[in-house]
């Protein structure tokens, strides 16, 4: 079993398929979106809003309300606390993208081995700043296979 996620562009590719977005969104990420924000969904690799200062693997804006962030844990410090400021500031760009574009909820995906407590804490942290900010951690396989699964 490898533990290396893929490059950025495969991660990209695993969401061309809109009922794969849609399983990410309501079944790893707990949304309960209403179905009409599925008709409008842009994939961004890196970014949907061409921000220059990205660092994400990915984005996928859902029914211009939902961003979400896909990010490799090993393009992260492994510090827990540099960890934490990375993942910090991944958050505070995260809220002020959401602001700006007026968009409800920014949800920040943490695609690969992360401890749990760490998660725990990176999840306590986001609901801190802001009860619209979000932290989901997934493990690669958990990822593909949730995207695989029949629409």
């Amino acid at each position: 079993m490898s533990t290396a996620t893929p490059h950025p562009s495969a991660l990209a590719a695993l969401f061309l398929d809109l009922g794969a977005v849609r399983r990410l969104v309501r079944d790893a990420l707990g949304c309960q979106c209403a179905e009409e924000v599925f008709r409008e969904i842009v994939v961004g690799s890196p970014t949907v809003f061409g921000d220059a200062r990205a660092s994400s693997d990915l984005e996928i804006l859902v029914g211009r309300r939902l961003l979400v962030e896909v990010v490799r844990v090993e393009a992260l410090p492994t510090d827990p606390p540099e960890l934490r400021r990375a993942v910090r500031a991944l958050l505070e760009r995260g809220r002020a993208t959401r602001d700006e574009h007026r968009l409800n909820r920014y949800r920040l995906v943490l695609v690969g081995d992360l401890a749990e407590e760490i998660a725990n804490a990176l999840r306590s942290e986001a609901a801190a700043l802001d009860e619209r900010l979000h932290v989901h951690s997934l493990a690669l396989e958990d990822l593909q296979g949730l995207l695989r699964a029949p629409s």
